[in-house]
């Protein structure tokens, strides 16, 4: 299966190019490219709107882990290897290292 996502680790930061429309940008390559901007989530009560932050940096973390947990994700996926208990202990770790990066 060809992968057709951007390739190269995925990683987040707060933005540089408009913050008072998005929090944080998706970027590779070391930061010298962005490949989505996370825009603020804005709740309207009928009287005023509010922002939560918190919540759009939560998401770009969930957001730059993907690549890695597609990985984990296909790792597991191999029955053959799942009676090497070496095998499963690196599946399991990198299941549980990229769910840590994808929600601290």
């Amino acid at each position: 299966m060809k992968t057709k996502h951007t390739q190269g680790e995925w990683d987040y930061c707060p933005t540089q190019i408009d913050p008072k429309k998005h929090n944080f940008s998706i970027i590779t390559n070391g930061g010298t490219s962005v490949i989505a901007d996370i825009y603020r989530k804005r709740s309207w009560d009928g009287e005023k709107s509010t922002e939560d932050k918190e919540q759009s940096e939560a998401n770009a973390k969930l957001i730059a882990a993907a690549p890695e947990l597609l990985e984990a994700l296909k790792m597991l996926m191999h029955p053959n290897d799942m009676n090497d208990i070496s095998f499963e202990l690196r599946a399991r770790k990198m299941a549980k290292e990229t769910i840590k990066k994808a929600t601290e």
